[in-house]
């Protein structure tokens, strides 16, 4: 039988934060005249964090401004069972047995008890 486990993860907690490198992003200044809209760009520098997040299942990473999942690990936990059967001996085919009942004589039908020999066609 096989039984699969699914576990929520919810808000994992980082365990290491690095920043990775810095990007430079151009972003809209709207000045607002009296009748005169005036839209400039600023220039910042925003830093590109990678935080790993992990547990004993998983190891994930994943990297700051707009955030991407960069890598992850997940440590399944697989159970090997051996069954062992204890194979039963071979059946055996030729008996030896006692027998009771009628039998054919020259003397007509007679009741007979006695020993036969017998072999079993099919082995179950």
């Amino acid at each position: 039988m096989t039984v699969v486990d699914t576990v929520t993860y919810t808000l994992p907690v980082a365990k290491d934060s690095v920043v990775v490198k810095y990007v430079t992003k151009k972003l809209p200044i709207v000045r607002d005249t009296v009748h005169y809209t005036h839209t400039d760009t600023v220039r910042i520098r925003l830093p590109v964090t990678q935080r790993r997040y992990e547990d004993s299942t998983y190891t994930a990473w994943v990297s700051g401004y707009e955030p991407t999942l960069d890598s992850i690990r997940v440590y399944s936990h697989r159970e090997i069972m051996t069954v062992t059967n204890r194979l039963r001996d071979k059946p055996r085919r030729i008996s030896l047995n006692l027998n009771v009942g009628y039998g054919i004589t020259p003397k007509g039908t007679q009741p007979y008890i006695g020993f036969g020999v017998g072999y079993r066609l099919l082995s179950l």
